[in-house]
């Protein structure tokens, strides 16, 4: 204690290095039997060092300062283990973002070639229902309002929408769940325009309605013959803004009509059918026809081949972790495992620790739930537990879409896994309901435990 009431009198760093020469083997010592990292133990030894300096003078002539650098450095050490468990947290949580948006991205690669075909093919009013709920990001109750139903209406439409949107992309060979479906157009579908395009998409459409007023006051002023002239020039524009859709239907109709006339004429006089004329037209709108057949066709063959890119790259990647597993993604093509087919697979993998997870509350065994949740649990994890508990008679299915898992350099384990559960209605008759579950993992004791539930 000399070296220390001399720095303390005189703050002399020769009395505190001679303090620090003493007791740093003592203070490393402590440090590292809790935090098991050299250079972290370094860090906690300046820290408790860098408080003894700042504190020296409220020490009181009692105190016994080996007991005092012991009792600091542990509850320092204890600062920095809960800093460091944070930090790691932190980390584990953006590299399973990251996977989830990669995982993303696969999905829409197979949805938005063949979205708005599919959204066409729908009714007026279930399309009407999924652009303002997943486009637009309405509430039920305002997705009501604008369709002039009930709430409860509202949410049925959109279910129903949703199975048939589900259907569309279905036969075009892209299988996914509804739940998926409506989890990456919420995400994906509606982008950030640039930032000058709003301004110039408004100027522009002032100036083409300027232009049209104009157009209109010069024609009240025209001959009949410039009128005429003029309105035949619109038309051409216009014309050249039809799809080729529209173009083929009105050479179709044109065509028909054609074999109606000739048919008409052949029954009047015999001559009039051969007419060179009427079998010039006939074999001009019939290879027109053809043509924009051809490129429709062509269209339509682009979309379907897009969908079955889609899907025999998921049936590839699928293989390929037949074969190669890779070590931080399994992905999961499995059929839906009923209520049946649960049973208790215990904790030494995280996919095994929720297969037991719907096994628990399928046999109501609240202890086992209790003990697949870490205590270094989320606060919204007991929440999503306790609601499970509420409908465990509710769950039908669960699919496992998706199993993460990580290692970090301090040997750290987390893992997240990513489910389809599937509930039967509350209105018998109804659409079974489908959602989305996520659970992030952490490796205690040789035991896979849950950390996060949403």
């Amino acid at each position: 204690m000399a070296d220390l009431r001399e720095y303390v009198a005189a703050e002399s760093e020769a009395a505190f290095a001679r303090l620090v020469d003493r007791y740093v083997g003592f203070v490393y010592s402590a440090t590292m039997r809790q935090v098991h990292d050299a250079h972290l133990a370094q860090e906690v030894t300046h820290a408790v060092f860098i408080l003894l300096a700042r504190k020296a003078k409220s020490l009181g002539p009692n105190t016994i300062l080996p007991a005092w650098l012991h009792r600091t450095a542990r509850h320092a050490a204890a600062d920095a283990l809960k800093m460091q468990r944070r930090r790691a947290r932190r980390e584990q949580e953006a590299y399973m973002r990251s996977q989830l948006n990669e995982a993303d991205d696969d999905t829409w690669s197979q949805v938005a070639p063949l979205l708005d075909e599919a959204l066409a093919q729908l009714p007026d009013i279930d399309r009407a229902a999924l652009i303002l709920r997943f486009f637009e990001k309405k509430q039920a109750r305002q997705v009501a309002e604008a369709l002039n139903v009930t709430e409860q209406a509202a949410q049925k439409r959109i279910t129903r929408a949703l199975e048939k949107l589900r259907s569309v992309f279905a036969r075009r060979g892209v299988t996914l769940t509804g739940a998926a479906i409506a989890t990456v157009i919420s995400t994906r579908a509606v982008q950030a325009a640039p930032i000058r395009l709003a301004g110039s998409s408004s100027a522009s459409a002032m100036a083409a309605v300027s232009t049209s007023a104009s157009l209109a006051t010069s024609l009240l002023t025209m001959t009949v013959i410039q009128k005429s002239a003029c309105v035949a020039a619109v038309i051409a524009i216009a014309g050249g803004a039809i799809y080729q859709s529209n173009r083929a239907a009105h050479y179709e109709r044109d065509l028909r009509e054609a074999r109606q006339k000739l048919a008409e004429a052949a029954s009047r006089s015999a001559p009039a059918a051969n007419d060179p004329t009427n079998d010039n037209r006939l074999a001009a709108l019939a290879e027109e026809n053809a043509r924009l057949k051809q490129q429709t066709s062509n269209s339509s063959e682009l979309l379907r081949l897009r969908g079955e890119v889609g899907v025999l790259r998921q049936q590839l990647a699928a293989a390929n972790a037949t074969h190669h597993p890779p070590t931080n993604q399994i992905p999961f093509l499995e059929p839906y495992l009923t209520r049946e087919a649960w049973s208790d697979h215990g904790t030494d993998k995280p996919l095994n620790t929720i297969l037991t997870l719907f096994w628990a509350l399928r046999e109501g065994n609240d202890d086992r739930l209790d003990e697949l949740v870490s205590a270094n649990h989320s606060r919204q994890t007991p929440d999503a537990l306790k609601s499970a508990k509420k409908e465990r008679d509710r769950i039908t299915a669960v699919q496992i879409v998706n199993v993460f898992t990580m290692s970090q350099p301090n040997g750290n384990q987390f893992g997240t896994v990513q489910a389809i559960i599937e509930k039967s209605p509350l209105t018998p008759g109804e659409t079974k309901e489908l959602s989305t579950d996520q659970w992030s993992l952490a490796k205690e004791n040789g035991q896979w435990l849950i950390t996060v539930w949403r």
